[in-house]
């Protein structure tokens, strides 16, 4: 059953990433042999671009010794070219978008002896241009060999495979996650020296009913400390200033600021964030009414905060009833992963901004541990808990798009659980009628509304319906972005311009993308410990992989209730996936899309981390990596100026 149940996870998310792949209007670069796609040596700018668009020319200087007939070049763009030969026009179009990846065949005739010089102008309004020119007769031609390209009316420099990723200049700008972590190594070598000490000296001071008597009760503990420690946070960032600006903050407020002003819902064209379920900008609406009485409406919009540092106190009280649900009598694995999900950087730093996520965040954590409490459970869920259930995912629904996958996920797990206790199709219709109609009542009338206005139902900031057309680098991805990794390790800051897993593992360990802004208007953490984290992070990710996997291959956790974690890691990842293949833009690039599923990387984490500790040269390391998780997030995230 476990097998079967990761080969499904499985081949659904293959399936969807080949259909989005086989996309046309997805822009994935795979060059052909001879014909590789190059780009303009531009720097990647965080800066969004309008619909303007942006001319590339591309020109390649060539000399024949000897003349040379019928010769002609593939050339393929996205969307737009003009090939100008020796100022002689040849060909101009404007691609299809269906057929835009098919090279375009472009006789160049007889070519005498002597200089020459090819030129394809390309256009875009959607994205980088790049180029792939392919030549079997004059290989010379093909982008193979040197092509120069000029943007923006600047001079003409070599042309630079579409697939690299440099550093950034706001990446350079701040150290390497070893020269941070080199400046702070007294810390890193204490912890694990105490955990080291803590491993050899426990044993041997407690006799066994001892030991596991503080083993039992160190969940506990951890959870009122990591508690202790978030409000503390809180407080102090609170009082030195902390007012949640980030991440689009703006387009949060006129989104408000519409509902305050006209009594009703925006459309997806009326804003820049108005494509955005409502439920919490409703809530917000009317906190900040409340609040306005007392304060400006600035300052009442800023206060905003405070519902999003609500939700990421109960990401950790979420986390802790999940791991001791799903976990009972396994006090290490329960602790590692609370250590790892409690204070994990991206609930941390982003409960700080204002914006929906943390709430939809919040709702879903609350409905997968709900799930996961039931699918663990030795007696079915009563019709009042389910429609419990639908009434969680119906409001992380209204609370932002996110949720669908997980949602989705619960209720065919639910109902897989309720074909086999009820055994009675009849009491499975009942239970299915009670999960699904709240969540139809209380979020489908807000899809059905953009059904109906734009004949979808979900909807994006991207997209025609958006209020404004707009792309970011990177602009495309090619097949190194699907496998490549290592810059969201060594240079995490600003890593989503280098491959997807690259942008989801520094988000996920730190705030790689400074709250949304540039590097003179970043947010003012601690640099060496924000840093330091992509490298604190290694271990504890390794943990989570392996406790992924286990479900499927061990029979100690090959119950319901794990593998629904590890399906519902593996989804939310394949959904963060197909997601960046269709919008490939530094924005797209954040883990913290996928910060509702908090509750089952934790769980994947707990059983990891176990594994690895059983081990008893490794388990200093493993315990000291995961005490290193909320110190190091608090020490990153700890306004002391």
């Amino acid at each position: 059953m476990a097998r079967w149940a990761a080969a499904g996870a499985i081949l659904v998310i293959v399936a969807v990433v080949a259909w989005v792949l086989a996309n046309p209007g997805t822009l994935f670069l795979v060059s052909s042999p001879g014909a590789p796609w190059v780009r303009c040596d531009r720097p990647f700018t965080a800066q969004p671009f309008g619909d303007a668009s942006l001319t590339t020319d591309f020109k390649k200087s060539f000399i024949l010794e000897s003349p040379v007939d019928d010769v002609s070049i593939e050339v393929s763009v996205p969307f737009q070219a003009q090939v100008v030969l020796d100022d002689n026009e040849l060909d101009s179009w404007i691609a299809d978008v269906s057929d835009w990846k098919a090279p375009r065949s472009i006789p160049l005739g007889h070519l005498t002896a002597g200089p020459h010089l090819l030129v394809v102008v390309a256009t875009n309004k959607w994205a980088p241009n790049a180029l792939s020119v392919g030549c079997q007769s004059l290989p010379i031609l093909s982008t193979e060999s040197l092509w120069e390209a000029s943007e923006f009316g600047g001079g003409f420099k070599p042309a630079i495979p579409a697939d690299a990723r440099p550093l950034t200049e706001t990446a350079t700008r701040f150290p390497s996650s070893f020269e941070a972590l080199r400046s702070l190594w007294p810390l890193a070598v204490l912890l694990i020296l105490g955990a080291a000490l803590g491993c050899v000296a426990v044993p041997r001071l407690l006799d066994q009913p001892r030991q596991q008597r503080v083993l039992d009760s160190l969940p506990t503990w951890i959870r009122l400390g990591l508690l202790a420690a978030f409000t503390l946070l809180a407080i102090n960032n609170l009082a030195r200033g902390w007012m949640g600006d980030g991440f689009d903050y703006y387009g949060h407020v006129d989104y408000i600021t519409f509902i305050l002003q006209r009594g009703a819902l925006p459309l997806p064209r009326d804003g820049l964030q108005m494509f955005q379920s409502p439920l919490y900008y409703v809530l917000a609406a009317v906190l900040v009414k409340i609040a306005s009485l007392f304060m400006t409406m600035d300052s009442a919009l800023r206060w905003l905060v405070l519902m999003n540092l609500g939700c990421g106190l109960a990401q950790i009280e979420i986390c802790a009833r999940g791991l001791k649900w799903l976990l009972p009598g396994r006090p290490l694995a329960q602790s590692l992963g609370l250590l790892f999900g409690g204070l994990l950087p991206m609930n941390v730093y982003f409960s700080h901004y204002v914006g929906n996520q943390a709430l939809e965040g919040a709702l879903t954590s609350l409905a997968l541990m709900l799930a996961m409490k039931h699918l663990a459970a030795e007696e079915w869920a009563s019709g009042k808990q389910l429609t419990l259930m639908g009434v969680i995912i119906g409001l992380a629904l209204l609370a932002k798009v996110n949720a669908i996958v997980p949602a989705a996920l619960i209720v065919a797990a639910l109902m897989t659980r309720s074909i086999i206790e009820q055994r009675s199709a009849w009491m499975t219709c009942e239970d299915l009628f009670f999960l699904t109609s709240p969540i139809l009542a209380i979020a489908g009338w807000y899809y059905f509304r953009n059904w109906l206005n734009f004949g979808r139902p979900f909807l994006g900031g991207w997209g025609a319906d958006a209020a404004f057309k707009w792309w970011q680098d990177r602009g495309f991805n090619s097949p190194g972005d699907l496998w490549r990794f290592g810059t969201g390790v060594t240079h995490p800051v600003y890593a989503a311009f280098g491959s997807l897993w690259d942008g989801f593992y520094s988000s996920m360990w730190l705030d790689a993308h400074l709250g949304g802004g540039d590097f003179e208007n970043r947010p003012h953490w601690n640099e060496r410990f924000l840093v330091s984290n992509a490298l604190v992070g290694l271990l504890p990710t390794a943990g989570v992989i392996l406790g992924v996997a286990l479900p499927f291959l061990r029979r100690r956790d090959a119950r319901p209730a794990p593998l629904f974690a590890s399906v519902v890691t593996i989804a939310v990842l394949g959904a963060y996936l197909a997601f960046n293949l269709r919008n490939p833009c530094f924005a797209s690039g954040k883990a913290f899309y996928v910060i509702g599923a908090l509750p089952c990387l934790a769980v994947s984490a707990g059983i990891g981390l176990e594994a690895l500790a059983t081990n008893r040269w490794l388990r200093p390391a493993v315990v000291g990596a995961a005490a290193c998780v909320p110190l190091w997030s608090v020490a990153s995230y700890l306004i002391v100026r």
